[in-house]
């Protein structure tokens, strides 16, 4: 049989389209997570649910936080909830990412292994910058 090898987390693969191979090298969404987010909000990735009650928030379509209801953005499903009160977020590291200039890019999924519900971190924006 064919082995596949294993270092630093990564992923080697094989696919097989007809009677051709192609190898790609994946990184587990935790890599990738270490690599782009700001260092304050560096940490184990979280279920929806789980990013949701280390904030404190009921686990809900739309959870309530500081008596307003949580502003929720979706693109092909929700990435990212934030209090506009006191700056508490959640966030899908595998979600869409948008730049000052207004693209967007997303994560290439051949690159970067997503097939984890593990995609959330939670954390609170710093003062001045909430709303």
């Amino acid at each position: 049989g064919e082995r596949a090898s294993r270092s630093k987390g990564s992923r080697l693969t094989t696919k097989q389209a007809g009677n051709r191979r192609e190898k790609m090298v994946s990184i587990t969404l935790q890599e990738f997570a270490d690599d782009v987010v700001a260092p304050e909000y560096k940490q184990p990735l979280k279920t929806v649910e789980d990013a949701c009650k280390a904030n404190g928030w009921p686990v809900a379509d739309s959870p309530v936080c500081c008596g307003k209801p949580v502003e929720i953005r979706s693109l092909i499903g929700p990435y990212y909830a934030e209090c506009t009160v006191c700056g508490l977020f959640i966030r899908d590291v595998s979600g869409p990412n948008f730049s000052g200039t207004g693209s967007v890019w997303f994560i290439d999924h051949d690159k970067v292994d997503t097939d984890t519900e593990a995609r959330w971190i939670a954390g609170r924006l710093p003062a001045g910058s909430v709303g």
